[in-house]
């Protein structure tokens, strides 16, 4: 057990888990939380020049701050942890991205989508609905679509971002 904490501890460093900035894994972007922790900023590595920028706002409207930031390269986007809430953004990093919809979708038909919101494209966010608040995000090892959200309590979620949900809860350790 104490293995599979120093490979997550491991891989969270060599991903970038950090409050302060990632980069993404192809290196073209660098992801980082400004004014206190309420912005998420998207940058060009190779300029430096800032891309986008969006304010954290949680499902219920409420500014909130990022509890941790991480990149997953195998899909090609950032995920970012609200604090004190229970909810993940994934946001990616390819143009071909989404539609991603909040909340419920009538019809999923080729021209025919009917939802309340919908994001695509470079930069789209997708939101990631838990059961509970995390205070940090790690990859899982070996899982393209999986990462562990570490709980106030010491559990840890795992968070499966292809079906946007939990799938397990391990205990603390």
């Amino acid at each position: 057990m104490r293995l599979f904490a120093f490979i997550l501890a491991a891989l969270a460093v060599a991903a970038g888990a950090a409050l302060g900035q990632v980069t993404s894994g192809d290196g073209a972007w660098i992801g980082r939380l400004e004014a206190g922790g309420h912005e998420l900023v998207i940058a060009e590595a190779a300029s430096g020049a800032d891309t986008h920028r969006r304010a954290l706002v949680s499902r219920d409207g409420t500014v909130a701050r990022g509890a941790a930031l991480i990149a997953v390269p195998a899909r090609r986007s950032f995920v970012i942890a609200l604090e004190g809430f229970p909810e993940l953004w994934e946001v990616a990093l390819d143009p071909g991205a989404g539609p991603f919809h909040d909340g419920f979708v009538h019809s999923y038909e080729a021209g025919m989508e009917e939802s309340l919101a919908a994001e695509e494209g470079l930069f789209a966010r997708q939101r990631i609905v838990i059961d509970a608040p995390v205070t940090g995000l790690a990859p899982m090892p070996g899982k393209r679509y999986a990462v562990v959200g570490t709980r106030a309590d010491g559990r840890r979620a795992v968070i499966n971002l292809a079906v946007k949900r939990e799938i397990a809860v391990l205990p603390p350790e």
